[in-house]
């Protein structure tokens, strides 16, 4: 997983493999994947293979009765391109052994080891070997490598039924119940390449102060929402978490304590956590409290207090509008979820001197949320300005909304708009209905489903989609998977889900959960993609008892490409 970027469609990918053995023999699976017995020519298709009279550079397994896998671990998320194989190759002495080759196989490939997605529709037939040195690779029965058209994976299972002349070619069985392969190799496809950025996941791990949070929404400070901008940023958090963790144990102290928002400013766009100035309010007696603490009037139901979780952001010739879900607590609610939405406020504040001046904000309503029986709809997950000042090519000028339409625990996407010079009205928005524009926010359409609630969408300055907007988003709202759609528009169509990523964090268990990834173009280069995650866990003793697991994490997405695009 710490392979660094730099990929290239076609590079050979390295895979450890797990495969039966078979015992006093000499046929290791890592002879799959290893060099051994390769004769290199040239491109990795073009690698010939020796056909060793013991066969012991190949893998075979014998005696066996029942279907079995062969699972291949990149130790990495990578858009697959190509699997070339190289059929079992032994040299015919007494008996002829190419018949050990495999036949049929079913070719599956997955994110987690765990959840297997079809790479075809029923078997694969694989062509046999000759027996011949310098073997070709022999791939398919038409002598063609298995293509994956780019779709991203950790793992890759060959699943080979245990029958003789099905999964092999020895229709008499004359071997013994016996199967085997020389070599298979795999090439880097077309599509993202995801690593994990442990840099920008450093400056998450304070141990004084700010120790942890959720949210994560980067504003540029020069208002540019374009790629590589390089300007100062700032960060929005949701319930923060102020302590003190120890840096050996990571166990909190028993002064922890939570507000419900906070910020960060980060000079430049480097990670850097020595230069990060984490800030929240404070009372009049000098206590801790949130960054925006809102007013009743911006709630609908204001018989109880409540609080803000900070949505996106955008800068608008120099105020900061920021669009908060309004928070009611709701004690009833399972551990971990023991809240309720109100509503979707607006909060202006002003920016000078290169700070967002949240001390001075001003705070309005706004038509951006709405409520039925088993249904509800709130905006304000993603803010995404397509406007000259924000530095889009060929920009409408409006700003975009995204948002989510609830039923039951399921999310689906939907979006508004207004133009720029309407911002600061908070009824201003219009709702896309499927065919236009209203100011029914009824009639929202939904757009994609199971989407997070907090999601990114960004307008494609690299080569793979380039011109298209591109959503990143959190799969079901909370499962460990990351995926993309992309668009021609922003309201639309969105093509089907990409799965790229899957949040290994949720494997130590502690009651974990990972949410709301988005990406923050500014701090992406063309071509890559910055992308942040939240981490949570349901129990609060195992926040105290592990001060790192509410602590964002970040991956990049690195796009590859044909070299013709």
């Amino acid at each position: 997983m710490e392979r660094e970027m730099g990929f290239q469609y076609g590079d050979e990918l390295q895979a450890h493999v797990t495969a039966p053995l078979l015992a006093a023999a000499p046929y290791r699976a890592a002879n799959l994947v290893n060099d051994y017995g390769m004769k290199e020519q040239g491109e990795t298709g073009d690698a010939t293979h020796d056909n060793h009279p013991q066969g012991s550079d190949m893998w075979m397994l014998s005696g066996r009765t029942e279907d079995f896998e062969i699972i291949f671990d990149f130790q990495g998320f990578y858009p697959l391109g190509n699997l070339y194989i190289w059929n079992y190759n032994r040299k015919p002495a007494e008996k002829d052994y190419t018949l050990a080759g495999i036949r049929n196989v079913k070719i599956t490939y997955s994110l987690n080891g765990a959840d297997w997605h079809k790479a075809h529709a029923g078997y694969v037939t694989l062509q046999k070997a000759g027996g011949k040195d310098h073997m070709p690779a022999t791939n398919m029965a038409d002598g063609k490598p298995f293509c994956f058209a780019g779709q991203t994976a950790r793992y890759v299972k060959l699943t080979v039924p245990a029958r003789p002349g099905v999964g092999n070619y020895d229709e008499e069985n004359v071997l013994g119940d016996s199967y085997g392969l020389s070599k298979v190799r795999f090439t880097m496809g077309e599509g993202f390449a995801v690593v994990r950025d442990e840099n920008w996941s450093a400056i998450m791990q304070n141990n004084d102060g700010w120790t942890g949070s959720d949210g994560v929404f980067t504003i540029p400070m020069d208002g540019r929402e374009v790629y590589g901008s390089g300007c100062d940023t700032a960060i929005t958090f949701g319930d923060t978490l102020i302590d003190h963790v120890d840096p050996v144990d990571f166990h909190r102290s028993d002064k922890m304590h939570m507000l419900h928002n906070s910020c960060a400013f980060v000079p430049g766009s480097m990670p850097d956590l020595s230069r990060m100035d984490f800030c929240w309010g404070r009372q009049e007696d000098g206590s801790d409290t949130s960054l925006l603490n809102p007013p009743t009037s911006v709630f609908n139901d204001a018989s109880s207090p409540g609080y803000y979780w900070p949505q996106d952001s955008v800068l608008v010739e120099g105020k900061c509008y920021t669009y908060p879900l309004t928070i009611h607590d709701w004690p009833e609610g399972p551990e971990g979820f023991q809240f309720t939405v109100d509503g979707v406020a607006m909060v202006i504040s002003p920016v000078e001197d290169g700070r967002i001046r949240w001390e001075k904000a001003v705070h309005h309503k706004t038509n951006l949320y709405y409520e039925t029986t088993g249904k509800s709809i709130y905006y304000g997950g993603c803010v995404f300005p397509n406007t000259k000042a924000a530095g889009m090519e060929n920009p409408d000028g409006y700003i975009y909304l995204l948002g989510t339409i609830h039923e039951g625990l399921a999310a689906q996407l939907c979006i508004a708009r207004t133009l720029e010079p309407q911002i600061e009205d908070g009824f201003a928005w219009r709702f896309y209905d499927g065919e236009g524009w209203t100011d029914d926010i009824a009639r929202s359409a939904p757009l994609a489903k199971d989407v997070s609630c907090e999601l990114s969408l960004s307008k494609i300055t690299g080569k793979l989609h380039a011109g298209e907007y591109l959503l990143v988003y959190q799969q079901e709202v909370n499962s460990p998977i990351i995926a993309y759609r992309t668009a021609p528009a922003p309201w639309g169509p969105f093509s089907e889900a990409h799965e790229v990523y899957f949040t290994e964090d949720v494997c130590k268990g502690c009651g974990i959960y990972t949410y709301n990834a988005k990406a923050h173009p500014h701090l992406s280069p063309a071509g890559e993609y910055l992308v942040s995650y939240n981490v949570n866990t349901i129990s609060w003793q195992m926040h105290m008892a592990h001060g790192d697991i509410c602590r964002p994490r970040f991956i990049r997405l690195q796009e590859v490409c044909k070299k013709d695009l």
